[in-house]
């Protein structure tokens, strides 16, 4: 979702889907009404991970083309296998490590790993804190200039609730700055069209994120 002169456009990386009214509601955006049998927007509240109502005043039709141009450039990438793929892991009965792995075309180019902070006393968050140490990476070597800031960007859990967090863009929970912070961090890949989510299992990052000495 982005806002241009105080109103709210829905983006195709928002997981919106469009449905017909079976009665009236209100538009969560703008309090507009929403009629019956008129089209209207379903979309994830990032706050609260629940489906909200937008009418179609939000939708860009321009924008999503654009987006649909850029998207198609990075599904034909794949084909040649060039792609940047995070594979992520944390470990411990609370979440106490992290790591990550990062493949280039499916070549190893980095993998790192650490305790997670204190205040992450659970499995999921962790997860996501390694999530956000591996794309505080790739941003780095992005502006380093160390890795072309033009390929397809795939991401994803073998952690269920995680998987949904970055399907759905939802930061609701008890460590909503973590989800925070990976949402900040996949916008510019999102807005680009860079950004797969897909299935991506532990692997090498699981193996590196066991207990060390």
């Amino acid at each position: 979702m982005v806002e241009v002169d105080g109103v709210k456009y829905l983006e195709k990386s928002d997981m919106f889907r469009e449905v017909r009214a079976r009665r009236s509601h209100i538009c969560n955006l703008c309090a507009g009404e929403i009629e019956e049998r008129e089209h209207y927007y379903r979309y994830i509240d990032k706050a609260t991970g629940w489906e909200k109502k937008a009418c179609s005043r939000h939708l860009d039709e321009e924008r999503i083309r654009q987006f649909e141009l850029r998207r198609q450039k990075y599904v034909g990438m794949r084909k040649n296998g060039k792609e940047i793929r995070l594979e992520t892991d944390a470990s411990g009965p609370e979440g106490e490590r992290w790591a990550f792995v990062v493949y280039i075309s499916h070549l190893e180019v980095c993998r790192e790993r650490g305790n997670t902070p204190p205040e992450v006393k659970s499995i999921t968050p962790a997860e996501g804190y390694a999530i956000c140490r591996a794309l505080e990476w790739l941003h780095r070597a992005e502006r380093r200039g160390d890795i072309k800031p033009d390929l397809r960007v795939v991401v994803g859990s073998d952690n269920s609730a995680v998987a949904t967090k970055l399907e759905t863009q939802s930061e609701r929970g008890k460590h909503r700055p973590i989800w925070q912070r990976l949402n900040r961090l996949l916008q510019p890949y999102r807005r680009a069209g860079r950004l797969f989510v897909e299935p991506v299992l532990g692997g090498q990052a699981h193996d590196h994120a066991q207990k060390w000495e």
